[in-house]
Order: C-alpha cells, then structure tokens, then sequence
C-alpha cells in the first residue's frame, strides 16, 4: 500500500490511519479471494488534501477529519463492484486480471472531469479512480458502477461487457433456439457470426449509441435469430410443405448474421447456395428486430421453377378447390373432367411478362388460374341449366357448329320454320321441305369469312331464315305465281346452297324440278330481302 501524508495536520493523519490504512487490508483480502492477486492502492493524501480544500475552503475541517474515511469509501465502493461482475464470473475474472496485469490502483483528484463528481478508467495496467477536487467525497457510492464497460485488452477486439453479453445474451440462450429448430425441421442447425466484424461496424456506424450497443450485443443479434425461428416454427409445423422446401433449401444447415448496405429495409432474410442469411444495415443493428414472417417468399430451391411461395399458393389456392369445382362440373355434365395446367410454363411466362408484378403472380397464382376455371363452371353451369343444346354439345364435341351457331339455328330457324311453312302451305296447299346443310354452309362462310366466321357466328340461323322468309313473301303474294310454283317445283324441296356461279348476291333457279336459293360464297347475309323478287321469271 502506497500512502502519502507527508504536511498533513494530525486530524488528517490518525483519520487516515483508523479510517483507511486499519480498514483497507479486508479489502485486498476481498479482492485477492476474486483475484487471485495482490493489488496496491496508492493515495497521495497531502494532495488531495490540498486539491479538496483549496477547491471549497469552508469544508476544511470536515475534509481534514474524515480524509481516511472518505478514501475508503471510494475503494469499498469500487471493489463492491468488482465483485459484483467478477465472483463466480471466470470469464470476467480474467479479463479483469488480464486487463489490470499492474495491480495498482490509485484514488486522485482531477479538475479535468467532466458532468461528473467522479469517474473510474484503466490504464497502463492500473485502475484510477478520479474525483473532482470540489466534490471530494460527494457520491463516493457509484464508484466503478460501469467496471465492465472500462474492461477491454487492447489486444482484443471486443470489450469485456460485450463478451459477456455475447456469453449471457447469446451462447446460452441458442441452445433453446437449436433445440426448437430441430423440433420443427427434424435437423441441428449451426449460426455462424463473425462477432468481431459486427461489433466494429456497430460501433463505428453508431457512435452516439455505442454504450447500448456494446452492452447489448448478444442480445441484440438473438432477438433477430429467436424472431425468424419463431416464424420458421410457426410455418413448419403448420405446414410440411413448407418444411420439406426449408430443408432441402438450406442444405449447408447454416445461418449467418452478416452486414449488407444494399437492403432496403431495417432486415431482410436471403437463401444463397444453401445457406440462410439474416442481413441488417449497421446503422439499423437493433432497430425492428422482427424478421421471418416472409420467410416463404424467400424459398426457391434451385433445382425447381417454382418457388415456395408459388408451391403453396397452387395447393391452397388450386389443389385444395378442385374437387369441389369438379364435383360442380359433374353434376353439371354428368362426366368427370380433367383440369390440365402446366404450372411451370405458366409462372415462367406470366412472370416474364409482368416483371414489375412478379410478386403478385407469385403469390397468388394458384388462385388467379382457378378464378379462370371458376368463371368457366359457373357459365357452364348456368349455359347447361338453361339450354339443353349446349350439354348436347359439350358431350358430342365434333360436331362442326359450335354451340353458339346451333342455339341461333335453333332459336332463329327450328322454331320460326314452322310457322313459315305453315303459311307457304296454305296459298300452295302443298308441304313444302327447307333443305339447308347447317354444317356445309358454315364452314363455307367461314372459309370465306375475313374474320373467320365471327360475325356470323352467333346469327347463322336468323340469316338463313332471313332468305327464306323474303322468297315465300314473293311466292305467296300472286296466284299465278303460286299456282306455276305447284306445277314446277314437283320435288317440293328449296334448297339454300352456295354456289360461285352467282353474279350478284344471290339469285333463285330452278333444277331437277327443286328450288333453290343460290348465295355467293363471299355474300352471306348480303341483301337477303331480295331474294325472290324475281320469282315470276324463274318459275
């Protein structure tokens, strides 16, 4: 023990003797039992003294006669403290031997500290324990509060509150992490960081906030790890699609915590060569430590096309409704019918297509096809409820009109030709037949149609009867013409035909004692209310 006295009154002297130099061994052997080592403290008494009452003149005899006294509560204080963090704390115990390698420690005044009455640093191996001259003895109880903030080797990296926050706030808390990942995946995991490389950047890109950073920083970097394992579990085991693509994506049974500037957000989650990454920006190292909840959207294994996400949006949004869209199509059509979507070809084209959407269509894709195939059952089953005609053609599909044309033939023409005929008969007093080969004549049209037979389409039937309707108004209205149509048509058949010998529009002609209504292949529907206004010159 290094003690000087040397001016000091008698009150001073014998304070310090019964207050400081009798008390202080219990402290040493206190530190020693921590320690292992003998440590000296050094107090130049007749200075600080001096400094005290030259700085607050009229606590002279207050700081004269409790010298020694208020000495050691700066040390009692200190050494409190020290065992605090270091008793039954091996890892803290040597750093702190380590650090402190000079085993002095000194009590001075100091007129250089500031917004504080006093304040604890290390130095070449010693401990200092500063206080302001003009609060000499004012807070000696907060002495070495901050002991293990002081405690970094200068060659270690990081300080020794770091380390244990790593040792308390991480490597005993991963165990429950690892042990829970198991649970949900079926496989150890390892999490690798470079603690080092963290802290440095932490610090230097968080300057104002580095206290918080340093004592926290296990903790910190748990809080992202514990967060996207409770989202992993949460899904796994919910899901064993989502299970098996977790495993077989990340192979290397590797998550990193690493550093990247080009996020966009506060963190991000990457899966890269079979390794899992949790990315944060040093400036944002604890802010929003929630990360996971999108760990689906990050899963691809790299042998497939389609993402996790994209999987489980076609089994929940397509695979899960289509025996229910099935049975909807079977009690509509009473034959079961097959759904046949190429899924890879489909996202790979549609994502091509819309690269600025591609999220949406990842998302969602198994929904989007199956609101497709939703529209169509419901139309087919609204169409078949109706219309007996389109069950009919949904059952026998190679017939040549399409549905649509054979509903127009039936409504526009089966069910007006009655009606026609019945009127021809009674001013010729004879049944009269309509030939018209639907089928022919469509594909003639078409063939013949710029725009492939769309405008016709849906009028087949109303055009046709329209020819007819115009030729038995121009029949009927004379009765030589009646009477001569009797004499000559004796087959009591019209024929509707095209034919590329007609000059105009159309024309009527008499053949093999039959009437026909002839068109130009390029013509339909052109100028129908015509037809068979020279009947007079025909018969």
């Amino acid at each position: 023990m290094v003690i000087i006295t040397d001016g000091l009154s008698l009150a001073s002297r014998k304070s310090v003797r019964d207050d400081f130099t009798n008390k202080i061994p219990e402290l040493k052997k206190s530190l020693n039992s921590i320690t292992g080592f003998d440590y000296e403290f050094v107090v130049d008494f007749s200075k600080i003294h001096a400094d005290a009452v030259k700085a607050v003149p009229e606590n002279n005899e207050w700081i004269t006669k409790s010298l020694g006294n208020i000495a050691f509560q700066y040390f009692d204080s200190l050494i409190s403290n020290i065992s605090s963090v270091a008793n039954n704390d091996d890892l803290v115990r040597s750093d702190f031997v380590k650090i402190t390698n000079n085993r002095e420690i000194h009590l001075l005044t100091d007129s250089d500290i500031q917004d504080n009455y006093n304040e604890t640093s290390i130095a070449d191996g010693n401990i200092y324990i500063k206080t302001q001259p003009c609060y000499y003895g004012t807070n000696t109880g907060g002495v070495g509060y901050n002991i293990l903030e002081l405690l970094k080797s200068s060659d270690e990296v990081l300080p020794l509150i770091t380390k244990t926050n790593i040792r308390d706030g991480w490597e005993q808390q991963t165990t429950f992490l690892k042990k829970s990942l198991k649970q949900a995946l079926g496989e150890d995991y390892e999490f690798v960081i470079d603690w080092e490389n963290i802290y440095l950047k932490a610090i230097s890109a968080n300057e104002d906030n580095s206290n918080w950073l340093s004592s926290k920083l296990g903790e910190i970097v748990y809080a992202y790890f514990e967060s996207l394992i409770k989202y992993i579990n949460d899904y796994a085991k919910k899901d064993d699609l989502v299970r098996s693509e977790l495993v077989n994506v990340i192979y290397t049974k590797k998550f990193y915590f690493v550093y990247d500037e080009d996020i966009n957000d506060y963190n991000a989650i990457e899966v890269k060569d079979g390794e899992l990454y949790i990315k944060v920006k040093p400036e944002s190292l604890g802010t929003n430590s929630s990360i996971g909840y999108s760990i689906i959207d990050v899963i691809k294994n790299p042998n497939d096309v389609l993402p996790l996400r994209t999987k489980k949006s076609i089994r929940d949004g397509w695979e899960k409704e289509i025996p229910s869209l099935k049975k909807q199509l079977n009690k509509c059509l009473g034959e079961d019918y097959q759904f046949k979507i190429d899924f890879d070809e489909v996202y790979m084209k549609v994502t091509k297509a819309n690269e600025d959407n591609t999220d949406w269509f990842s998302k969602s894709l198994g929904n989007i096809v199956l609101q497709y195939f939703s529209s169509l059952t419901k139309y087919i089953e609204d169409y078949t409820k109706k219309d007996d005609l389109i069950l009919e053609r949904l059952q026998a599909p190679d017939s040549a009109l399409p549905v649509i044309t054979k509903v127009n033939i039936r409504d526009q023409w089966n069910m007006k030709i009655p009606t026609l005929k019945k009127k021809l008969k009674e001013a010729v007093h004879d049944e009269i037949e309509f030939v018209v080969d639907f089928d022919n004549v469509f594909e003639t049209a078409k063939k013949n149609s710029d725009d492939d037979g769309k405008w016709f389409k849906n009028k087949l039937g109303e055009i046709v009867f329209a020819y007819f309707e115009s030729l038995v108004a121009n029949i009927i209205k004379d009765d030589m013409v009646r009477d001569n149509f009797v004499d000559i048509v004796k087959t009591k058949k019209i024929y509707f035909v095209f034919d590329d010998e007609v000059k105009d529009y159309n024309d009527i002609l008499v053949k093999d004692n039959a009437l026909y209504i002839r068109v130009g292949p390029k013509y339909l529907g052109t100028n129908s209310s015509n037809i068979g206004y020279n009947i007079i010159d025909v018969l």
